[in-house]
């Protein structure tokens, strides 16, 4: 049996998941720049203590960035999806990782979210919904998400998933 070619989600998604871990440097870099307003305030005597906290909030802030960038990537490179002959099938984590297989044939309904900053970028979440979990649809959960995905691909991959599933698609007039 051949192995399934596993996909990733794009590269909208890759710079959303280094975004996504972008806030302790934007605070840094907003730390250092208050600092370099408030520079001319300081005493002299404390200017050589001043100017090394300012040097030490930019190191931070480039070391802080740069850790945003390695976890995207892991978390980009960690989650990879693929339609299986029977099920589809996601991979996801960098430490905990988790190994999904949605068959088919369990699948109820196949959702795509887009909220204001979606439609900005042009991405989507795809929400897969199956037998068996409305106790994790009340509570906002469900196992198979695709996260940022780019719209096109979203609907395409929507459409296969009903397809291969037999749900009726609803058509709004």
């Amino acid at each position: 049996m051949e192995e399934p070619q596993y996909q990733h989600l794009g590269k909208k998604t890759f710079w959303l998941f280094v975004l996504s871990g972008c806030g302790p440097a934007l605070g840094f870099f907003v730390f250092a720049v208050v600092l370099l307003f408030l520079g001319k305030y300081i005493p002299e005597d404390f200017s050589s203590v001043f100017v090394d906290v300012i040097i030490g909030a930019i190191l931070l802030f480039v070391l802080a960035l740069g850790l945003a960038f390695l976890s995207g990537w892991l978390k980009y490179t960690n989650y990879r999806f693929t339609l299986g002959e029977n099920a589809l099938q996601i991979k996801r984590g960098i430490l905990r990782k988790e190994e999904i297989a949605i068959p088919y044939r369990q699948i109820q309904n196949v959702d795509i979210n887009r909220g204001i900053f979606d439609r900005l970028i042009g991405i989507s979440r795809l929400v897969i919904l199956t037998a068996g979990e409305e106790d994790r649809k009340e509570r906002g959960e469900s196992e198979g998400v695709l996260p940022a995905i780019e719209k096109n691909r979203a609907e395409k991959i929507r459409q296969e998933l009903i397809d291969h599933s037999n749900v009726q698609k609803v058509v709004e007039n």
